[in-house]
């Protein structure tokens, strides 16, 4: 199955400090590898992948080196915690690093981005990065 989306207009220019740095007007391809039979997931999967990696030799300059969060399977597309956190929030992973220490100091919701939680931030404050 695919889906496109698109980011135009108004919702380019975001209005307040985010951490999410897809903000380039684009067309986003979701390709997603699923079935409704469980001998059939690998093959939907590798299919999904296949599509994609085809995408991305046919015009690797219309790829964003960002990706979205909600969509983004570290499991498949990265070969880090670095590379899924970069590929993922880019220049703005200081921000977030700052924003979870000092809204979620116990952890509580450690399991949204596990990988965030390995890395310390090397800025003081989220001014600093402004």
């Amino acid at each position: 199955m695919m889906s496109i989306h698109q980011l135009r207009g108004k919702s380019t220019k975001c209005q307040v400090a985010s951490v999410f740095e897809a903000r380039d007007p684009h067309f986003m391809l979701e390709i997603l590898g699923f079935s409704n039979e469980a001998s059939m997931q690998s093959e939907a999967e590798a299919w999904a992948a296949g599509v994609a990696e085809d995408v991305l030799q046919a015009s690797p300059g219309n790829v964003l080196p960002t990706s979205y969060v909600s969509l983004y399977n570290s499991h498949l597309q990265a070969n880090s915690s670095e590379e899924y956190l970069d590929k993922t929030y880019g220049s703005r992973i200081e921000v977030l690093k700052i924003l979870k220490s000092r809204f979620d100091p116990e952890n509580v919701f450690g399991l949204t981005v596990p990988s965030l939680n390995r890395l310390k931030s090397q800025v003081s404050s989220v001014n600093e990065m402004l």
